[in-house]
């Protein structure tokens, strides 16, 4: 029984490790959606003038970006509020994003649809940025922390595992 337990606890150590290192996989991987969708709004808005809401649309159906769900809800709250108020619900909503993040984003989506199209353009590009130091960081935060952490979790499960035997 004693053999059991120290197994367990070993894997569930290892699960924790790797759950935390997916984390912070997660948060780089919707940084690069986020600012791969900067760089579509930059385009749609400069070359075919779309409104802002009809860009959020496209995008929320676009696979390219799966990770970004709060595009969803920002497409759900749009039926209830103006753009703005459901811009800040949706990415208030937003998973796998530091509040740092998600400052950023509220500034990005206070100033969207409220000025003409330089303006916006001007916009982007600070806040495109901005999300690309971001995302430095958070590589450099996944590339320094991630396998460290998976170890400390397999190593805390193998010491929880060794002091049940």
């Amino acid at each position: 029984m004693s053999y059991f337990a120290a197994v367990a606890l070993t894997g569930a150590g290892t699960v924790i490790g790797l759950c935390c290192s997916l984390r912070l996989k997660r948060r780089k991987q919707t940084l690069e959606q986020v600012v791969l969708l900067v760089e579509e709004m930059q385009i749609k808005i400069g070359y075919q003038a779309l409104p802002i809401k009809e860009i959020v649309e496209q995008a929320a159906n676009n696979k390219a970006y799966d990770r970004l769900r709060f595009l969803k809800a920002i497409i759900e709250c749009e039926e209830e509020y103006n753009f703005h108020t459901a811009w800040e619900k949706g990415i208030k909503s937003a998973d796998g994003l530091t509040d740092e993040d998600k400052s950023i984003l509220l500034a990005l989506g206070g100033g969207l649809g409220a000025s003409d199209c330089d303006g916006q353009l001007s916009l982007l590009k600070t806040h495109k940025a901005l999300l690309e130091r971001q995302l430095t960081a958070a590589d450099d935060e996944y590339g320094r922390k991630g396998k460290m952490v998976r170890s400390v979790g397999m190593l805390c499960g193998l010491a929880a595992g060794i002091a049940v035997l």
